[in-house]
């Protein structure tokens, strides 16, 4: 196993997800700094781990490991990252219409209450 690459591809990908080192630690179940000492070729993650962090960020192991220059996992479903932010978004959108429409019910009444005092 070329630990190299696995280190570059590893740091490449989460860049372009725009994660911290914290970020994908949490995601994959491990701690931060191993994943820094993955990055810089300093240890070699398990079997368990490489699979986990491109289950988490959707490409094949094969890639991660330098085998291929194809990303694309059988798959080729949205990392669960990003699935779950993207619920989340899907929460707070539901939350801020309801918000808006309490707002607009106040402005309402308010602008009610005005016009029977003038």
């Amino acid at each position: 196993m070329h630990m190299g690459m696995f280190g570059e591809r590893l740091k490449q990908l989460r860049e372009s997800l725009g994660l911290s080192q914290r970020e994908l630690a949490r995601l994959v179940g491990i701690s931060p700094p191993n994943i820094s000492r993955y990055e810089s070729g300093k240890i070699t993650p398990t079997e368990d781990v490489i699979r986990q962090i491109a289950e988490k960020l959707s490409v094949s192991t094969d890639y991660l490991l330098g085998l291929t220059d194809d990303p694309t996992p059988k798959s080729g479903e949205l990392p669960e990252f990003l699935k779950e932010k993207l619920k989340r978004l899907e929460e707070l959108q539901k939350k801020v219409g309801k918000l808006q429409d309490i707002l607009q019910q106040a402005l309402q009444m308010l602008e009610g209450g005005s016009d029977d005092k003038g």
